[in-house]
């Protein structure tokens, strides 16, 4: 899943930011989304791409929390389907599933001797 965020302000004297986040293929804008905010010392502000990983590792749920609140259009509503697989019947009909992705992220190091 790939996922856009967008900082909307930083509170500098209290090290906390108000952000959004969102599906990069969201139905809407980003701007439309609600706000969150989180302190910085919670996150890894290492390099840009440490805190990216940081900040979408520790609020991915949100993301999904938004999607399953969001109404469902109509074009994309799925249909039930018999237990027993008939491909045949599954043509055109639009079918719920559920994607299950490993929580792997970036693991920063010093060093590494062998």
């Amino acid at each position: 899943m790939k996922v856009i965020i967008k900082i909307d302000e930083y509170l500098e004297d209290e090290n906390y930011i108000i952000f959004r986040i969102a599906r990069l293929n969201s139905h809407k804008k980003i701007d439309d989304h609600r706000t969150f905010s989180v302190d910085c010392s919670d996150l890894d502000t290492t390099d840009t791409e440490s805190f990216v990983d940081s900040l979408i590792f520790k609020y991915k749920h949100l993301i999904q929390e938004q999607d399953e609140n969001q109404d469902l259009l109509k074009e994309n509503e799925p249909v039930n389907v018999d237990e027993e697989l008939d491909l045949k019947n599954l043509i055109g009909k639009i079918i719920e599933g559920r994607a299950f992705d490993r929580p792997t992220r970036m693991l920063k190091m010093r060093r590494l001797e062998l």
